[in-house]
């Protein structure tokens, strides 16, 4: 990901955007993939007129904190369905076929001023996800239609305004995929409390902030049955591919020998000295994965 958290920006933002290529002027490698215009949020400007303001914590949306840092982007979806904004940008590598991605994002439900002077909560259940080799562009303000994003909504309504929710999917493409765009494709699933209003009124959208995405492989969890401390270049160390945590080795009497981060690997070495040939065995230190590997020299 180039910029998930919105951080970085070539002007900052005063007011939400009024056209289509304000996002992308304002952090370059963002932009809007239609007519409509998703919002960049930023602490940059400072205090600005609650309606139109792009201050994270007072704006015509409700007001949100980003996650984590200064800046975070936003986009409505309306409640019947008419339009949805879409985020789009570049992914700094492409996503290729054969591996397996994970992403990760957070959301805030935004309450719009309408909404909060109505009393009615509009919400629906999230947000879906696109991955394609070009860009994509919708020439109108209607839902995009024609696409299969990869990652679909979520199971459940997203009802919480005031604090963020994190959302993480596995997925696979089907082609490599450099680009990816955020929004609505699938029809919405609807709060029972919702009531969709005159769309001129701006009163029947529903709106998401989002912030701190990011995408990585997944590595399957490889778990070797040997290894040959003896000098030479290879299988030098005892490791686990596709792990991050610590390493727990036990010998074959259940004897506690190490205990070292699998970055850094088992050296097969105890007290300084040359460990025995034979069988020892392994635990991580979430407790998810154990096996038994030979020790040879």
């Amino acid at each position: 990901m180039i910029n998930g958290g919105f951080e970085d920006y070539l002007e900052c933002p005063l007011e939400i955007t009024a056209n289509p290529t304000d996002l992308e002027e304002l952090l370059g490698n963002w932009w809007s993939a239609s007519d409509q215009t998703p919002d960049f949020f930023h602490y940059c400007g400072g205090l600005q007129e609650p309606f139109g303001g792009a201050f994270p914590e007072n704006n015509v949306w409700g007001g949100q904190a980003p996650h984590s840092g200064k800046g975070m982007a936003g986009f409505a979806i309306s409640c019947g369905d008419q339009f949805g904004d879409y985020l789009a940008t570049k992914l700094s590598s492409a996503l290729t076929i054969n591996k397996q991605y994970k992403i990760s994002y957070w959301i805030s439900n935004g309450d719009s001023r309408f909404l909060e002077v109505l009393g009615v909560a509009c919400r629906t259940n999230g947000i879906e996800v696109l991955f394609t080799p070009q860009e994509i562009y919708w020439n109108d303000g209607t839902l995009m239609s024609g696409f299969t994003p990869q990652i679909g909504p979520a199971d459940y309504i997203v009802t919480d305004s005031l604090n963020w929710v994190s959302f993480s999917h596995l997925f696979q493409v089907e082609q490599e995929c450099q680009h990816m765009t955020i929004g609505r494709w699938s029809p919405s699933v609807l709060d029972s409390n919702c009531t969709c209003f005159d769309p001129r009124s701006a009163a029947g959208n529903v709106y998401f902030y989002i912030d701190d995405i990011s995408i990585k492989e997944v590595v399957p969890i490889e778990f070797p049955n040997v290894f040959t401390p003896n000098g030479d270049a290879y299988n030098r160390v005892f490791q686990i591919r596709g792990y991050c945590g610590d390493l727990i080795i036990y010998n074959r009497w259940g004897q506690l020998i190490a205990e070292v981060s699998n970055d850094q690997g088992w050296n097969g070495r105890v007290n300084g000295e040359d460990a025995p040939e034979g069988t020892y065995f392994c635990i991580t230190d979430d407790q998810k994965h154990k096996g038994a590997f030979q020790l040879l020299r």
